[in-house]
């Protein structure tokens, strides 16, 4: 259920981040690919170092993947802004 979960809020995002892609100009899109790029990887980094104790728990791929979900939730508002204002949130 965690894998499902995560991968039908993988697969919304991917498509406003496609949204988003489409709806900047020229210019901004690099700034947004480059951001995209470090969220995703600081997105696994995180969830990995904070359920490491949990790897040998029969449960670890449900944790793994509800933190996933759950940052991967968070992202649209960062997105949301990209697509009103053009550029990442300030902080």
């Amino acid at each position: 259920c965690a894998v499902k979960r995560f991968q039908a809020t993988d697969t919304a995002h991917n498509i406003l981040y496609a949204d988003v892609m489409q709806a900047l100009s020229a210019q901004e899109r690099p700034a947004l690919r480059k951001d995209q790029s470090a969220w995703s990887r600081q997105r696994m980094q995180h969830c990995k170092a904070r359920h490491a104790a949990d790897e040998s728990r029969t449960d670890w791929p449900q944790r793994l993947h509800d933190c996933l979900t759950q940052a991967t939730e968070q992202r649209r508002q960062t997105l949301m802004h990209w697509l009103h204002e053009g550029r990442a949130p300030d902080g």
